[in-house]
């Protein structure tokens, strides 16, 4: 599974991370402040990795996760996001990990959601494909004073580009011109981040702002999928769109038409 890694993480929160091919374990830490109570129970961090020689830390308790158990779940599905947030109490633990996009699919969760529910999620699960976990990523968060704590190859990168460079991009290409009454084709592609074809099976969720959709979920098969819109009700003239994206994460390509 890639890892990658970015700076941003506000609070003194650290992470020890194992990753196999079933599943991943998280144990999460953290700096106490002065003037916490807790200080007091803090241990040495180099009890706790070598790494954190000269600090001391409150460790918490690790969250095993098992993909397998991960996928069956019915908000996971394929391009998700799914966060592991962090809670204090007074140990550090990880929250139940949610798929971001299931709780705001319209919005898409965008940064200043996140500063509002003041939710500080520093491990990010990247599932373009649910049925496929080697398809998945890791990003994670830090802090400057807590390192990433993981045996693995972890590439710097910001997370708009890891989240970029794991999911899948969509084209739509037809005829741009749709006759009044008439219908018009449009092919679905799924390609991924650089746009060479992805030769994968899964199913698309359609919008439209005019016209009449004959279908509204499109499977792919191969990466590959075809539909019709028709201008039923439309005069010369008027033009609509068609959007194309998944359960959870809609309008991730479209494509105009004009009535003709």
């Amino acid at each position: 599974m890639i890892v990658t890694r970015s700076d941003g993480m506000k609070l003194p929160y650290g992470m020890r991370l194992e990753v196999t091919t079933a599943g991943l374990s998280v144990t999460p830490y953290r700096i106490p402040a002065d003037f916490e109570t807790a200080r007091a129970t803090a241990t040495p961090g180099e009890d706790f990795d070598t790494a954190l020689a000269g600090k001391h830390i409150l460790v918490g308790p690790t969250l095993p996760v098992v993909f397998a158990n991960l996928a069956e779940r019915w908000e996971i599905q394929d391009y998700s996001c799914v966060v592991f947030p962090f809670t204090k109490d007074p140990l550090p633990q990880i929250a139940y990990p949610h798929n971001r996009y299931a709780e705001t699919v319209s919005t898409k969760r965008d940064t200043d959601a996140t500063r509002r529910y003041q939710e500080h999620a520093a491990l990010h699960l990247f599932v373009p494909f649910v049925d496929d976990p080697t398809t998945w990523a890791l990003h994670v968060i830090t802090h400057p004073d807590c390192p990433l704590l993981y045996s693995g190859t972890v590439t710097e990168m910001a997370r708009p580009d890891a989240l970029r460079q794991a999911m899948p991009t969509l084209a739509l290409s037809g005829d741009a011109t749709v006759p009044a009454g008439g219908y018009a084709s449009v092919t679905a592609q799924l390609r991924d981040a650089v746009g060479a074809p992805l030769a994968r099976n899964t199913t698309l969720y359609l919008e439209e702002t005019g016209g009449y959709l004959t279908r509204r979920r499109l499977p792919l098969v191969n990466g590959v999928g075809t539909f019709k819109v028709g201008a039923i009700g439309l005069d010369a003239g008027e033009t609509f769109k068609v959007k194309a994206g998944f359960r959870l994460y809609s309008g991730l390509s479209e494509i105009n038409f004009t009535v003709v």
